[in-house]
């Protein structure tokens, strides 16, 4: 709770990476948020996924996280 009142919860998501469809750039992985509803069985952890074949770090707080953070 404490992270959605200082803005740090679920964001905008990039279906596309999700969904591979449009192809997804280096830029939809890095502002594709940690936190999403549901996740394939398979993206344990979530690295596996979503890190672009380990070009992002899915860990670092995207820039809508850092923004918030910023402002502390």
């Amino acid at each position: 709770m404490i992270g959605r009142v200082l803005g740090l919860d679920w964001s905008q998501v990039n279906l596309n990476v999700i969904t591979r469809n449009p192809p997804s750039t280096a830029a939809d992985y890095a502002g594709f948020p940690v936190m999403h509803d549901a996740d394939p069985i398979s993206c344990i952890p979530v690295s596996i996924c979503y890190s672009n074949h380990g070009t992002v770090n899915p860990a670092q707080p995207k820039m809508d996280d850092q923004a918030a953070l910023s402002r502390l």
